[in-house]
């Protein structure tokens, strides 16, 4: 008997939130609602890691860690235009909200946040095929 590779056409998100409860509910969430997601807890090598998985989207906090999600997804935006970024975070004054957006942000997600507010963003992004 011959194995063949199975083709995983699934639309790949990429998630960073250091917060590793909420990174597993957003995961399990994410995953049985269809997508591919990787989740990890820091920006370290996030340009690679975007470079060489393709993402069709990128969900961000704001905070990870010393470093910023709004530097991050400047950077992203920059070597990645296609590849829309949605912000979640805890940050949720108008300011913090207004400069995710103006960083090339699609949206901002306030936590705390419902998943299905959270896979209702997903559906209006990247529609599943």
């Amino acid at each position: 008997m011959i194995k063949t590779a199975v083709m995983d056409d699934r639309i790949k998100i990429l998630f960073v939130d250091d917060d590793v409860s909420l990174g597993q509910i957003v995961t399990l969430a994410v995953e049985a609602a269809g997508y591919k997601v990787h989740y990890q807890t820091s920006f370290l090598g996030i340009t690679e890691v975007v470079k060489e998985w393709n993402p069709q989207l990128v969900i961000l906090d704001v905070e990870v860690g010393e470093k910023s999600g709004f530097d991050v997804a400047s950077e992203l935006h920059r070597l990645f235009p296609s590849v829309p970024v949605l912000f979640v975070s805890s940050h949720t004054d108008m300011e913090s909200v207004a400069k995710g957006l103006d960083m090339g942000g699609v949206t901002y997600l306030k936590k705390p946040f419902e998943i299905d507010e959270l896979l209702a963003y997903i559906r209006n992004f990247i529609p599943l095929l």
